[in-house]
Protein backbone atom coordinates (compact mmCIF):
# COMPACT_ATOMS: atom_id res chain seq x y z
CA UNK A 1 0.00 0.00 0.00
CA UNK A 2 0.88 3.63 -0.45
CA UNK A 3 -0.11 5.22 2.16
CA UNK A 4 2.08 7.89 4.00
CA UNK A 5 2.71 7.83 7.77
CA UNK A 6 1.01 9.40 10.36
CA UNK A 7 3.28 13.12 10.82
CA UNK A 8 5.13 12.74 7.21
CA UNK A 9 3.48 15.90 4.65
CA UNK A 10 1.22 15.13 1.57
CA UNK A 11 1.41 15.91 -1.47
CA UNK A 12 -0.23 19.23 -2.35
CA UNK A 13 -2.92 18.11 -4.70
CA UNK A 14 -4.13 15.33 -1.83
CA UNK A 15 -4.70 18.21 0.91
CA UNK A 16 -6.46 20.37 -2.02
CA UNK A 17 -8.82 17.33 -3.05
CA UNK A 18 -9.34 16.33 0.61
CA UNK A 19 -10.13 20.01 1.79
CA UNK A 20 -12.58 20.18 -1.45
CA UNK A 21 -13.78 17.12 -0.76
CA UNK A 22 -14.73 18.33 2.91
CA UNK A 23 -16.29 21.20 1.62
CA UNK A 24 -18.48 19.66 -0.36
CA UNK A 25 -19.46 17.07 2.53
CA UNK A 26 -20.53 20.19 4.28
CA UNK A 27 -22.01 22.27 1.82
CA UNK A 28 -24.24 19.09 1.09
CA UNK A 29 -25.16 18.53 4.85
CA UNK A 30 -26.36 21.72 4.82
CA UNK A 31 -28.83 21.23 1.75
CA UNK A 32 -29.96 18.30 3.35
CA UNK A 33 -30.89 20.11 6.67
CA UNK A 34 -33.13 22.96 4.95
CA UNK A 35 -34.37 20.28 3.20
CA UNK A 36 -35.58 18.51 6.28
CA UNK A 37 -36.58 22.37 7.42
CA UNK A 38 -38.60 22.72 4.21
CA UNK A 39 -40.15 18.96 4.45
CA UNK A 40 -41.57 19.68 7.94
CA UNK A 41 -42.46 23.66 6.97
CA UNK A 42 -44.58 22.15 3.53
CA UNK A 43 -46.12 19.29 5.81
CA UNK A 44 -47.59 21.66 8.84
CA UNK A 45 -48.24 23.97 5.67
CA UNK A 46 -50.54 21.35 3.74
CA UNK A 47 -52.24 20.39 7.01
CA UNK A 48 -53.04 23.71 7.88
CA UNK A 49 -54.27 24.84 4.51
CA UNK A 50 -57.80 24.59 3.96
CA UNK A 51 -59.18 21.78 1.74
CA UNK A 52 -60.22 22.06 -1.63
CA UNK A 53 -63.83 21.19 -1.50
CA UNK A 54 -65.43 19.75 1.65
CA UNK A 55 -69.09 19.08 2.68
CA UNK A 56 -69.74 19.07 6.39
CA UNK A 57 -70.37 16.04 7.00
CA UNK A 58 -66.47 15.33 5.18
CA UNK A 59 -64.40 18.20 7.16
CA UNK A 60 -63.37 15.65 10.25
CA UNK A 61 -62.04 12.80 8.19
CA UNK A 62 -60.87 15.11 5.53
CA UNK A 63 -58.55 16.83 8.06
CA UNK A 64 -57.52 13.88 9.57
CA UNK A 65 -57.01 12.25 6.18
CA UNK A 66 -54.48 15.30 5.33
CA UNK A 67 -52.79 15.01 8.74
CA UNK A 68 -52.07 11.19 7.88
CA UNK A 69 -50.84 11.95 4.18
CA UNK A 70 -48.61 14.37 5.19
CA UNK A 71 -46.98 13.06 7.86
CA UNK A 72 -44.62 11.26 5.35
CA UNK A 73 -42.91 14.77 5.31
CA UNK A 74 -42.29 14.87 8.65
CA UNK A 75 -41.01 11.05 8.74
CA UNK A 76 -38.62 12.19 6.03
CA UNK A 77 -37.73 15.30 7.10
CA UNK A 78 -36.78 14.72 10.74
CA UNK A 79 -34.22 12.36 10.69
CA UNK A 80 -32.39 15.66 8.39
CA UNK A 81 -32.61 17.64 11.08
CA UNK A 82 -30.74 15.58 13.77
CA UNK A 83 -26.99 15.34 14.59
CA UNK A 84 -25.93 12.21 12.56
CA UNK A 85 -23.86 11.26 15.34
CA UNK A 86 -26.93 11.70 17.36
CA UNK A 87 -28.87 9.74 15.90
CA UNK A 88 -26.52 6.45 14.90
CA UNK A 89 -24.63 6.65 18.30
CA UNK A 90 -26.15 7.00 21.65
CA UNK A 91 -29.50 8.45 20.45
CA UNK A 92 -30.42 5.94 18.47
CA UNK A 93 -33.11 4.25 20.58
CA UNK A 94 -34.71 7.88 21.57
CA UNK A 95 -34.92 8.07 17.28
CA UNK A 96 -36.26 4.53 16.82
CA UNK A 97 -39.10 5.28 19.80
CA UNK A 98 -39.58 8.73 17.72
CA UNK A 99 -39.96 7.04 14.62
CA UNK A 100 -42.43 4.23 16.21
CA UNK A 101 -44.29 6.79 17.01
CA UNK A 102 -44.14 8.79 13.61
CA UNK A 103 -44.67 5.58 11.68
CA UNK A 104 -47.74 3.99 13.55
CA UNK A 105 -49.45 7.06 15.16
CA UNK A 106 -50.94 8.14 12.32
CA UNK A 107 -52.70 4.58 11.82
CA UNK A 108 -55.23 6.15 14.62
CA UNK A 109 -56.58 8.43 12.44
CA UNK A 110 -59.82 7.50 10.36
CA UNK A 111 -58.16 8.72 6.91
CA UNK A 112 -54.58 7.12 6.93
CA UNK A 113 -54.36 4.48 4.33
CA UNK A 114 -53.90 0.82 5.14
CA UNK A 115 -50.20 0.93 3.57
CA UNK A 116 -49.63 4.76 4.75
CA UNK A 117 -47.32 3.09 7.66
CA UNK A 118 -44.95 1.70 4.88
CA UNK A 119 -44.33 4.68 2.62
CA UNK A 120 -43.69 7.06 6.30
CA UNK A 121 -41.48 4.11 7.20
CA UNK A 122 -39.57 3.98 3.37
CA UNK A 123 -39.06 8.51 3.89
CA UNK A 124 -37.29 7.75 7.16
CA UNK A 125 -34.78 4.55 5.58
CA UNK A 126 -34.17 6.90 3.01
CA UNK A 127 -33.60 9.88 4.88
CA UNK A 128 -31.24 8.07 7.60
CA UNK A 129 -29.38 5.82 4.30
CA UNK A 130 -28.68 8.92 2.85
CA UNK A 131 -27.30 10.36 6.33
CA UNK A 132 -25.25 7.07 7.22
CA UNK A 133 -23.60 7.87 3.86
CA UNK A 134 -22.95 11.08 4.30
CA UNK A 135 -21.39 10.39 7.27
CA UNK A 136 -19.41 7.39 6.12
CA UNK A 137 -17.82 10.42 3.32
CA UNK A 138 -16.99 12.54 5.70
CA UNK A 139 -15.20 9.46 7.47
CA UNK A 140 -13.36 8.03 4.71
CA UNK A 141 -12.41 12.10 3.72
CA UNK A 142 -10.80 12.80 7.29
CA UNK A 143 -7.36 13.14 7.83
CA UNK A 144 -5.40 10.02 9.24
CA UNK A 145 -4.96 11.63 12.60
CA UNK A 146 -8.81 11.83 13.28
CA UNK A 147 -9.55 8.20 12.03
CA UNK A 148 -6.70 7.13 14.90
Amino acid sequence: MTESPVGQPREPEIEFLGRLASRALTLLRLVLFVAGIVAITAACYLTASPPAATTQHEGIPALQQRIANNFVWVCAGLPLLLRSRWLFGAGWWKALALGLVLWFGPMLLDGDHAYGFLIRMFASFVACVTLLVLRTLRTLTAGPTARA
